[in-house]
């Protein structure tokens, strides 16, 4: 999962270029884009090498990506949430200037996932030992963010939350669309979707006279944060439950310190580390809650 935290590292070098949200919708864009085009790579390539005519290539299509009764509302709440996410992502980033602070507290977000399947399982008995994870997120929260110097930036802190209220977003619609057979296609459909919604923020990246070398960053960090992230996402969520891949995402906290300190120079401290392994603690702690939960129930 080391693919997203790289992504943010490549996007931060368009931020004196570009507003970080225009950043992060050019990114949405080009990974949504290039998402749904493997999406539907079964009946494109058909199309493309001549076996399968244009026309019935777009009907087999729609064939493929209609949903069952229901779905729509899904696939519009995860729409909505992926084009929110890398824009308020970057925003943080620009404003923080500290990519394992981002990346760990936007962790939060499919901790939580986890969490709450402990507190308000679907079936068998509460484990309220889960509140320890959010009281170790908290502890780690404070150590990355550091708000007794009176530093930490409260629009860069705010926009990392609601990244993390878009993974937890993420990680619920996407376990549902995987129950019901459509994860690719929906998560196709729902990055289309962002893209339309992103439209105007796009206006203003063509006003900013963006160039190719800018475009360019935009494109890798979609590609990473967007494309390669998202298609992880989709075959790990096939052998493994939500709650469990929620918790596995806990790399990218470890894997952002290096990548920080490796692309943009950042400074490993004592602090940012204690906060970063506090919240993979969290995290670990959720799964291991959850695993004898599971066993509980048989």
């Amino acid at each position: 999962m080391t693919a997203c935290a790289m992504g943010d590292a490549v996007s931060s070098l368009a931020f004196d270029r570009m507003s970080p949200v225009v950043a992060g919708a050019l990114a949405t864009v080009f990974g949504s884009v290039v998402f749904a085009l493997w999406a539907g790579r079964s009946v494109l390539g058909r199309v493309v090498v001549g076996r399968l005519p244009i026309r019935l290539g777009l009907r087999k299509a729609f064939q493929e990506v209609r949903v069952p009764k229901g779905m729509p509302l899904l696939i519009l709440r995860l729409a909505v949430g992926n084009a929110i996410v890398l824009p308020a992502t970057y925003l943080s980033l620009g404003r923080l200037h500290s990519l394992e602070t981002v990346i760990s507290i936007a962790f939060g977000g499919p901790v939580m996932v986890t969490v709450w399947g402990l507190l308000f399982p679907r079936t068998g008995p509460r484990r309220i030992s889960g509140l320890l994870c959010p009281l170790l997120a908290a502890v780690a929260m404070l150590a990355l963010t550091r708000p007794w110097t009176g530093q930490c930036d409260v629009l860069g802190f705010g926009a990392a939350l609601v990244a993390a209220a878009c993974g937890w977003n993420l990680l619920k619609v996407s376990g549902r669309m995987e129950e019901a057979g459509k994860l690719a296609h929906g998560t196709a459909i729902a990055g289309l979707l962002s893209s339309a919604m992103l439209a105007p923020l796009l206006i203003l990246a063509e006003a900013h006279r963006t160039t190719g070398h800018v475009l360019g960053i935009c494109a890798a960090s979609g590609l990473l944060s967007g494309f390669v992230e998202t298609v992880l996402g989709v075959l790990a969520l096939r052998f493994i439950a939500e709650e469990t891949f929620g918790v596995l995402t806990g790399l990218e906290p470890v894997a952002s310190l290096f990548v920080g300190w490796l692309f943009l120079k950042e400074q490993i401290t004592v602090l940012a580390s204690a906060g970063v392994l506090l919240m993979v603690a969290a995290g670990s702690w959720a799964v291991w809650s959850e695993k004898r939960l599971r066993e509980q129930i048989g």
